[in-house]
């Protein structure tokens, strides 16, 4: 708890965890792997520091907390401890909460180490191809804490200090070890299958292209209280189904059917988005033209975006149509137009992965120093995320629902998806690949660009 919030002392929190480490109670000396990267390991093991048998230290940032874990195991780690750095989240980034928006010295950042680079979804399900779902989870404990913890942990390591593995905490010299500190780290965790609830709301659409689907995507499940992540996101979603409402009321509907999705258990790896997809895949690989994804709605003022490219121009053009709060402007006139590809970590994964769908993820970005901790609640939404008057959860609402009406209510598609992009996307992406890998055969993989940008053009 911090002084002046008075939701952190609230006693239904959560311990904090990390989901689907395994079971287990291991003694052992410490290894500092700094972000858990194979290059980081690799340099481990340059050094000369043997990782079998240890417990890994390591701090969050870099990638996947599960593919750490992952990463680790495959070094010989017994267990893994995972810290967040104030080099990376605190307060060598500006004030920690409550007299800032970053994380304070014994915030600990919760979450799930599921493998999902492997599989994402229920690790059960048989599309996953293991021969048991605990190929998909951790074999090892695994724990988050806080830089508050990890300190005196730091301050007793010794070994080799290797360049770029130094964090941000003060008298620390970052030691790789092996040791000489050890560790008793004891994780009993409670295997349950429960239920969980998808809640889909339909507008249907109207005529010839009614069976035509936009779907809008977000999750409501939270470490906490999750004012930010996801809840703004969802605060957003009932915004735009109120004015779905009203629109309907006044007698208009969609030319293609619009279905707002609040999805459950994707702190828990995308579940509830993946089993959606899997029980509607064929209907939705012919009928789905769009999926426009929230998560994190804002956590500050700055727009951005991803999504696939033939949406780019959409989103595009609904960034000149919302005002940007702060300065009154077009969010256009504030936003350098860069549309980023998507990568994984959100509830688009298995409809722009396995269902070809195309997809984008939209959000206002910040200072956002407490990510799955306690602290991420309203109070700090209304100090630091969105100060004025949750202004920019309604420039959210009017994105991305102005978003989903203009694709829904297109004469035809072709006046909003732009293959053409698409195409010179798939030519820059192999330009890419060919430069950090020349030893590859690309000769079909750019034929195929080729024939997408003949037949987009």
């Amino acid at each position: 708890a911090v002084a002046g919030d008075p939701f952190s002392e609230d006693p239904r929190i959560v311990p904090t965890f990390n989901a689907y480490s395994a079971t287990g109670d291991v003694t052992a000396e410490l290894v500092y792997a700094n972000y858990a990267t194979i290059d980081d390991f690799e340099a481990l093991v340059a050094a000369g520091v043997d990782v079998k048998g240890k417990i890994v230290l390591t701090r969050y940032g870099k990638l996947f907390r599960g593919t750490k874990v992952m990463i680790a195991e495959k070094y010989g780690a017994v267990g893994v401890i995972i810290y967040s750095d104030p080099a990376d989240d605190g307060f060598r980034r500006g004030k920690v909460y409550p007299d800032g928006p970053w994380r304070p010295k014994f915030s600990v950042q919760r979450g799930s180490a599921q493998y999902t680079s492997l599989c994402a979804g229920d690790p059960r399900n048989a599309e996953c191809g293991f021969a048991n779902y605990t190929q998909g989870v951790p074999s090892v404990p695994v724990q988050p804490i806080s830089w508050g913890d990890a300190e005196p942990l730091l301050q007793r390591m010794g070994g080799p200090v290797l360049d770029g593995f130094a964090g941000g905490i003060d008298g620390v010299t970052y030691g790789a070890g092996p040791g000489p500190a050890r560790v008793r780290l004891a994780i009993e965790s409670n295997y349950a299958v429960t239920p969980i609830w998808n809640v889909i709301g339909t507008v249907r659409g109207r005529g010839a292209t009614s069976n035509q689907v936009v779907l809008l995507s977000n999750h409501r499940d939270a470490w906490t209280f999750g004012a930010v992540d996801p809840n703004s996101g969802t605060a957003a979603l009932v915004e735009i189904a109120r004015a779905l409402g009203e629109l309907v009321r006044g007698g208009w509907r969609p030319a293609r059917t619009i279905v707002l999705c609040s999805w459950d258990a994707e702190e828990y790896g995308l579940i509830g988005s993946t089993q959606f997809a899997l029980r509607h895949a064929a209907k939705l690989s012919q009928h789905a033209v769009a999926l426009l994804n929230v998560d994190v709605a804002v956590a500050g003022p700055n727009f951005g975006a991803s999504g696939t490219p033939s949406l780019a121009d959409a989103v595009r053009r609904v960034a000149r149509l919302v005002d940007d709060p702060n300065s009154g402007k077009k969010l256009a006139d504030v936003w350098s137009g860069h549309v980023g590809l998507l990568g994984s970590g959100s509830d688009y994964v298995a409809y722009i992965d396995h269902l070809g769908v195309p997809c984008t993820d939209m959000n206002f970005g910040g200072s956002y120093g407490v990510y799955h901790s306690a602290y991420d609640n309203y109070n700090w939404m209304s100090k630091f995320g969105d100060a004025n008057n949750f202004a920019y959860h309604r420039a959210m609402a009017q994105a991305w629902g102005s978003l989903a009406i203009d694709i829904a209510d297109a004469a035809a598609l072709a006046d909003v998806f732009n293959f053409t992009a698409y195409g010179d996307a798939f030519t820059r992406e192999l330009d890419d690949l060919r430069a950090r890998a020349p030893a590859l055969d690309y000769a079909r993989a750019t034929a195929a660009a080729d024939a997408f940008r003949t037949a987009a053009a």
